[in-house]
């Protein structure tokens, strides 16, 4: 597509955009009805277009759903796009990703510990089973922890039959959730016929207190360090209890008569369960990049070579003193990347090991969810404020600049780059292409977000997303020759640039932050291939079906992604920017500042493209 769209009019030193993109726009003429349209939009579109495909040709079974099924259902749920300001799928999320293990397997290796599932539910969601525990101040003579264990007492209602049936209701809803398999019936008429036993049995008020290594005295059947594996695991403060520490059982008789149940009860479905069917993946190509280890394994590599690049650059970066630059490095140490749960997918990882388990969902839910999904279209998902009404666009930005947004992202409250399903479509990321080519999309993108977290936005949240501006005293202090005033020299360069395409001042300001980060973006992509090139020894091209160089393709790679078409009432709105359009604007900037540019493409010094102060951060 990108070689289809290079103009042979257009002489990339004249208009380096209209270069790359002419092709494209003559291909993509709007609709009426449209404002405008841009490759990433696209390319948006196709992947929702494809999943649907996958969802349409790929059987959904009632239990135990392929991998592809799973993908579907949770695309752009389960990734981030719908956490932002307390959806209601957002707890959903957090509990998939949080307790999304199945019944214990009777024969799977390294299988968690049915009381894994228990205390784990307990002391993470306050959601007790079988028992709640309670972890009481030290003892006073020892100073020690002091965990109190307590079997949960059926209520009665639930020989009642109207209760029964609410009852059997709930459990065959937390069954599916936690992932249990096959038969929710057998699970719902043992679980209720024994909670029905226990609550004609009303528990004692025993309460007997040993150490944990003499657990196995009380409650049969289970070892200390089945109980203190999981405090260790999911409570503050488990790490401190010891096997010598008390622990206090109330009612054991009872107690371990609920526990022996519950864990038989489990044990029943295990056995009574079908093995899994093994079934083909008709995948379209698309979800079979979704699923490629070596896929996973270049975007990642793209990453942490744009990361080492930037850290590079922080090192030489001359407007930072000493002390800055060093909680620059402190934090991008801490940056971490949130990748989406397909990127796992390999079968390698103790990731997937987690996300294999993920709970099986019931056709009803696929068709509905995705239903919806499908009828709200592209851009369903706008940033909420914490009431969860819609937020504003506090920084000016307009609709036209979310059009060349894709799913990579910068969070300073959590210090993460996230990278979506999205980032593995193309144009972003090229399956088999030569690294030039995702290195000036995708390398470009990384880049880009990445800056926004060591500029003048991104001093005022430190390492670990909390606002804390750590740029130094240094850096801060006016005067002739401090060192801001450096910094702030070099954006006054990208704010002369932008005046030869923006007719309002107000709009270039609104505007300054993203061309600089756009800009900074290509550089990192730039050396980062040069760098990846020097490290593989290879310089791969297309040169049996373009003249292209490498370095060549990198640029035109990265203005590609900035295609977009505008239509009548874009054009009218898009006076504000000197009849450029914002894709125009971020690619020839970027470009102009780039000497690399101009020696890929031999432009002479007096070319449009071709500037005489290259500006840069």
């Amino acid at each position: 597509m990108l070689l289809l769209s290079l103009s042979h009019e257009t002489s990339p030193c004249a208009n380096f955009y209209e270069y790359v993109c002419e092709g494209w726009k003559r291909r993509h003429p709007l609709r009426e009805d449209k404002y405008q349209v841009s490759v990433l939009t696209e390319a948006e579109r196709e992947v929702r277009r494809r999943l649907m495909l996958a969802l349409e040709t790929s059987s959904i079974p009632r239990r135990n759903q392929s991998q592809i099924d799973k993908l579907v259902a949770l695309y752009r749920s389960c990734v981030g796009s719908l956490s932002r300001g307390g959806n209601s799928l957002h707890d959903l999320r957090a509990f998939f990703r949080l307790h999304n293990h199945r019944w214990p397997e009777p024969h799977a290796p390294d299988r968690p510990e049915f009381f894994d599932h228990l205390l784990e539910l307990d002391i993470r969601w306050n959601l007790a089973i079988a028992f709640r525990y309670r972890l009481a101040p030290p003892d006073e003579r020892t100073g020690r922890p002091f965990v109190v264990l307590q079997p949960i007492v059926p209520d009665t209602s639930v020989l009642e039959p109207r209760f029964r049936r609410a009852y059997q209701s709930l459990i065959s809803t937390m069954a599916t959730l936690l992932g249990g398999e096959a038969n929710y019936v057998d699970l719902v008429d043992t679980v209720v016929s024994v909670d029905s036993l226990l609550a004609r049995q009303p528990a004692d008020d025993t309460r007997l207190a040993v150490p944990w290594t003499r657990i196995l005295s009380v409650l049969p059947g289970t070892t200390y360090q089945m109980w203190l594996r999981p405090f260790a695991k999911y409570h503050p403060m488990g790490r401190a209890i010891r096997g010598l520490d008390s622990v206090q059982v109330q009612s054991p008789r009872y107690f371990n008569m609920k526990v022996t149940e519950t864990i038989y009860a489990a044990r029943c479905v295990d056995e009574d369960a079908p093995k899994e069917q093994s079934e083909s993946l008709r995948a379209v190509p698309l979800l079979q990049v979704l699923l490629s280890p070596d896929a996973v394994f270049e975007v990642l590599g793209v990453v942490k070579r744009v990361r080492n690049t930037l850290e590079d650059h922080l090192r030489q970066a001359a407007w930072m003193d000493p002390e800055t630059r060093v909680r620059a490095f402190t934090k991008l140490e801490a940056l971490r990347e949130q990748l989406p749960k397909f990127f796992v997918f390999d079968g390698r990882t103790p990731e997937y090991e987690r996300y294999a388990r993920l709970p099986d969902l019931t056709p009803s839910f696929l068709d509905n969810w995705l239903a919806f999904r499908h009828a709200l279209g592209p851009g369903v998902d706008p940033p909420r404020t914490a009431n969860g009404s819609l937020a504003s666009g506090g920084d000016g930005e307009g609709d036209e600049e979310d059009l060349l947004r894709f799913e990579v992202a910068y969070e300073p409250a959590t210090n993460e780059l996230r990278l979506h399903v999205d980032v593995l479509a193309r144009p972003v990321y090229s399956h088999g292409a030569p690294p030039a080519v995702n290195f000036g999309a995708l390398g470009a993108i990384v880049g880009r977000e990445l800056t926004l977290a060591f500029d003048r936005a991104g001093a005022l949240v430190d390492a670990v997303g909390e606002p804390n501006r750590w740029w130094s005293a240094e850096t801060e202090r006016y005067g002739a020759c401090t060192i801001r005033r450096k910094f702030e020299m070099r954006e006054r360069c990208f704010m002369g640039q932008l005046s030869h395409y923006v007719n309002d001042s107000a709009a270039a300001r609104k505007l300054l932050r993203r061309v600089v980060s756009v800009s900074s973006g290509l550089r990192l992509a730039f050396f980062a291939h040069r760098g990846h090139e020097l490290e593989s020894g290879r310089r791969e091209t297309l040169r049996d079906v373009t003249a292209l160089s490498g370095d060549q393709l990198l640029f035109a790679s990265f203005c590609y992604a900035h295609c977009h078409s505008v239509g009548k009432l874009g054009e009218v709105l898009d006076l504000r920017f000197g009849r450029h359009t914002l894709g125009e604007l971020l690619c020839n900037v970027a470009v102009t500042n780039m000497l690399e540019f101009s020696a890929a493409f031999g432009c002479p010094d007096n070319a449009k493209m071709s500037s005489a102060a290259r500006c840069r951060i």
